[in-house]
């Protein structure tokens, strides 16, 4: 990917990310139910393996998981387990994975 393409499809992906703040419906269909309180991480494991698969369309690996997870902690830590969610969508919806 050229530097220009992949910037214009990480804005596209922040876009996607900021309608999922707005739009409950959709946060809810991305996620499911709200995790209790101490299974935030668990619950961002589990919705991280469901978006790599259909994003991708094929089996994932754990490594693959774990690096979403990353992206999730850090995001997480500064606006809590909607706002990690909302991170890991972003580099999933900007993979040459998914774009191609």
């Amino acid at each position: 990917l050229s530097p220009a393409l992949l910037e214009k499809y990480l804005s596209a992906a922040e876009k996607i990310s900021d309608r999922l703040k707005q739009d409950r419906r959709a946060f809810e269909a991305l996620v499911g139910t709200r995790p209790a309180a101490g299974a935030e991480r668990e619950a961002a494991k589990q919705v991280a393996s469901r978006l790599l698969r259909r994003a991708y369309r094929r089996p994932i690996r754990d490594p693959e998981v774990d690096r979403l997870l990353k992206v999730y902690d850090r995001a997480a830590a500064e606006g809590g387990f909607e706002a990690g969610i909302r991170g890991m969508l972003k580099p999933v919806l900007a993979s040459p994975y998914f774009l191609f």
